[in-house]
């Protein structure tokens, strides 16, 4: 994998969202993208040698849960929360440049189903809809009863084993440097959950960091 560009780490500090809130470093995205625009060779620098060394830092494997009660459950089922993982900017930039050259490399083999239409540029839930309708279609006109089954695998992310991630990496013939810091990055990763009674911190061993 050839090393990221100045141009191409910018294009990505750039569209980042200035209202999100920090990680646990308490760095947030506007003082993220001012460095860039005072030093671009610091980060350039910093997430090159990253990948050199096949290290994804262990201060950036770190995420604050926060929880959200959903609306008209009640607070004491755990399942009655949805929550989100507050990360650190530079680890979220780094993450998306990989991503970037992790679908580069299988969409140049084909390894991904021509059926996906989650997490791939140029894809949408709506092109997902016209071509389920084009299928309905194509199916009238040789029965008058076409037959849809939906299937909600519930929970897909927050579940998925880090090692089957691993393995796929594994089969699918990624070079060399890409599957090195994608097992570090999946490597002893953790959870932060501040309550009043101090921050309990658990590893995550499954699921989408």
């Amino acid at each position: 994998m050839p090393p990221f560009t100045n141009e191409r780490i910018t294009i990505v500090i750039k569209n980042l969202h200035k209202g999100k809130a920090p990680g646990p470093d308490g760095i947030d995205n506007i003082f993220i993208q001012q460095i860039n625009k005072r030093f671009p060779i610091l980060f350039m620098e910093l997430l090159n040698k990253c990948v050199h060394l096949g290290t994804f830092p262990h201060p950036l494997k770190l995420g604050n849960i926060v929880l959200f009660r959903k609306e008209g459950k009640p607070e004491d089922e755990a399942s009655c929360y949805r929550h989100i993982s507050l990360l650190p900017t530079i680890g979220k930039v780094l993450e998306k440049l990989l991503i970037q050259r992790l679908n580069y490399h299988l969409e140049r083999l084909n390894k991904i189903s021509d059926k996906q239409y989650g997490f791939r540029e140029g894809r949408s839930t709506e092109l997902a809809i016209h071509h389920l309708i084009q299928k309905i279609n194509e199916g009238k006109k040789k029965n008058p009863h076409v037959l849809v089954l939906p299937i909600d695998i519930k929970g897909a992310f927050d579940n998925i084993q880090h090692s089957s991630i691993v393995n796929y990496l594994d089969s699918s013939h990624c070079p060399q440097n890409i599957s090195t810091i994608f097992r570090n990055l999946l490597l002893n990763r953790k959870i932060i959950l501040n309550s009043s009674e101090g921050p309990a911190i658990r590893d995550q061993r499954m699921g989408c960091p």
